[in-house]
């Protein structure tokens, strides 16, 4: 199989998706993403849909396949769900280049089911920051970012509340 046949599959959105394709999507470099995004720019966002968690599916049965960058281009999709999906299925990422997106998400995404998921991810370096694995300046940043939409009355309930469940291995006073 290749990753050719792969996106051939994904771009015949009359027929099923295949999962066992899906599998040369782990891995993939910076060109093969280039590759995967322009696929998927001309396909309907229902079979973006379904590709994502097909690939979310795949990673929690079979740990040795990483869609990490396939999830990470995911989060500039034109579709909320897709981006919802992409966001949730970066919550082991350790990657603290992923912290401005997810920040950027948390902050300008249209969509309060996005923000609420960015959260989430964020939490997994809260994590790491009350473990002292963090930059501090990463860990401020992460901590400013989700005190202040924490108290931002105007954000959605379940978006301040993932805000709150993130920020809680801190401890802090705020």
């Amino acid at each position: 199989m290749s990753l050719d046949r792969c996106l051939q599959d994904i771009s015949e959105v009359e027929k099923p998706l295949r999962h066992v394709y899906l599998i040369e999507l782990s891995s993939l470099t910076s060109q093969e993403i280039e590759k995967f995004l322009g696929t998927c720019s001309d396909i309907p966002s229902e079979r973006r849909r379904e590709v994502v968690a097909a690939l979310v599916e795949l990673a929690e049965n079979t740990a040795e396949l990483d869609f990490g960058a396939v999830f990470r281009a995911c989060l500039k999709d034109p579709d909320d769900e897709v981006r919802e999906k992409a966001v949730s299925s970066l919550w082991e990422e350790e990657d603290r280049g992923l912290i401005p997106e997810l920040l950027e998400l948390l902050r300008d995404d249209p969509s309060h089911r996005v923000r609420s998921a960015a959260a989430t991810a964020l939490g997994m370096f809260v994590e790491l920051a009350a473990d002292g694995k963090l930059l501090s300046k990463d860990r401020e940043m992460v901590k400013e970012y989700l005190i202040h939409v924490l108290k931002d009355s105007e954000e959605p309930l379940d978006v301040r509340r993932r805000s709150l469940e993130a920020l809680a291995p801190l401890n802090t006073s705020e």
